[in-house]
């Protein structure tokens, strides 16, 4: 993963406007799809559940999620 996709995704997560929105959408490299909740977003937790299996990752930073294969979806 370069140090782009990981500007871009920490980016989304600190910008992420939680008025009226409750999830930030992710793509695993994968094809999983997966999202953040804005509670944990707004408590600094990087937990990615997983759409479709509701397995949930929980990350110790945003670059961590990313070198795991999660992005945004619009990234």
């Amino acid at each position: 993963m370069n140090e782009d996709a990981i500007w871009k995704t920490a980016a989304a997560v600190m910008a992420f406007d939680v008025d009226g929105v409750t999830e930030l959408r992710l793509k695993h490299a994968n094809g999983q799809r997966g999202v953040i909740s804005s509670e944990d977003i707004l408590n600094g937790v990087m937990r990615v559940i997983d759409r479709r299996t509701l397995e949930i990752s929980i990350y110790e930073s945003v670059e961590a999620m990313v070198l795991d294969g999660w992005l945004p979806s619009d990234v």
